[in-house]
C-alpha cells in the first residue's frame, strides 16, 4: 500500500479503514546512529501533518505524519 522506502524512515503506528477513507498514522523512526550518540536525545514529536494521497480502491487516503523534534 505504501512505497517500501517510506518504511525506512517511518513506523506505521495505526491504520484505520472506514467506509470511504483509509487513515494511516506514521511516526518518524529514531536512527540507530542517534541512539549510539549520548549527545543526541529525542525530544518527542512535532504536531502531525495530514497528507491527502491518491485514493486506494475508491477510498480516500489520509497520511498522518509525525516528525521528531
Amino acid at each position: 500500500m505504501l512505497p517500501s522506502q517510506i518504511l525506512d524512515y517511518f513506523d506505521v503506528v495505526k491504520v484505520e479503514e472506514g467506509a470511504t477513507q483509509i487513515e494511516i498514522s506514521l511516526d518518524e523512526t529514531y536512527p540507530e546512529s542517534y541512539k549510539a550518540d549520548e549527545n543526541i536525545e529525542s525530544k518527542g514529536f512535532m504536531e502531525p501533518t495530514t497528507i491527502t494521497d491518491f485514493p486506494i480502491r475508491d477510498h480516500k487516503l489520509l497520511l498522518h505524519v509525525r516528525r521528531r523534534r
